[in-house]
């Protein structure tokens, strides 16, 4: 690519990247550029127009190997996973996130969420692109909030019940329910 193909390029990226609700900056661009250098410029441009035509309501922007992938015109058609394999895959994912959490990280969750995500769909033996469901799986996590642990639980149930009215119904089940939070196996990791 030359220079002026380069900007041109970058410029695209960013109009289609802001189509798909995501702020590309221009160094952003530019490593997309680079990854994408030995690519004509007429072939990128046309599968960022495919890319537009062709979206859906969950349709991600693309990585630069995906990009490359549509430039040459390989179509690596995404997978939808069952609701059975994604409770499977999902349960595997949040057990490891959770374990995760607990070890309190300051890093990044994405990096730990992807290999959480690769390990289960392997133990689960599926093949096929499943970025978009990885994607909203991440989407779904990140909206879900911490764990919930039995120390998360009994902190929420004393938070609450200073709020009810005493001798209420809802209040005696809280009661119980705290009662018998207490009285459970901890969650690993939790002091006892």
């Amino acid at each position: 690519m030359t220079p002026e193909e380069r900007k041109q390029f970058v410029a695209e990226l960013r109009t289609t990247a802001g189509l798909f609700g995501r702020r590309l900056d221009e160094g952003m661009g530019q490593l997309y550029a680079k990854a994408l250098d030995d690519l004509p410029l007429e072939r990128l441009l046309l599968a960022l127009d495919e890319l537009v035509r062709e979206a859906e309501r969950e349709t991600r922007f693309p990585m630069p190997r995906e990009l490359r992938d549509r430039a040459r015109g390989i179509r690596r058609h995404a997978r939808r996973l069952t609701e059975e394999e994604r409770a499977r895959i999902y349960q595997a994912v949040w057990t490891r996130m959770a374990a995760w959490e607990r070890e309190g990280h300051q890093a990044s969750a994405w990096p730990a969420f992807k290999w959480a995500w690769g390990a289960a769909v392997q133990e689960a033996g599926i093949t096929g692109d499943l970025g978009t469901a990885l994607h909203v799986a991440w989407s779904k996590w990140l909206a879900a909030g911490p764990p919930l642990t039995q120390d998360s639980k009994t902190r929420i149930l004393r938070d609450v019940l200073p709020r009810i009215r005493p001798g209420s119904a809802f209040g005696t089940a809280l009661i119980e329910i705290a009662a018998a939070a207490s009285a459970h196996d901890r969650e690993p990791g939790e002091d006892g």
